[in-house]
């Protein structure tokens, strides 16, 4: 879904990221292109598509990796440097265990 939306986003993942992804991610993405008879696989490449047809776990590390790219506007209005990424853990009472 979010990768499908790549097409609606106003900035496009430049093909220099698709380049990035490990070879055990690029080969099922060029296979799912293949089966999914996308006859234009470099012009895909080109637009920056390419994470339509990638693995789940590289969309998540795609993601984990330059989670600048779908904020800001990209995919999701809010600002990326105004973001709490902190975990907090909430505090246990005392004599909870």
């Amino acid at each position: 879904m979010l990768a499908r939306s790549q097409t609606r986003s106003r900035q496009q993942i430049p093909l220099r990221f698709f380049e990035e992804l490990p070879l055990a991610d690029v080969k099922p993405s060029l296979q799912k292109m293949a089966s999914r008879a996308v006859s234009e696989a470099a012009r895909v490449l080109a637009q920056g598509r390419f994470l339509e047809f990638a693995p789940r776990r590289a969309l998540l590390t795609f993601f984990q990796k330059h989670p600048e790219l779908f904020f800001d506007g990209n995919y999701w209005d809010e600002q990326y440097a105004g973001l709490d990424l902190e975990v907090r853990r909430p505090r246990k009472k005392h004599g909870q265990g």
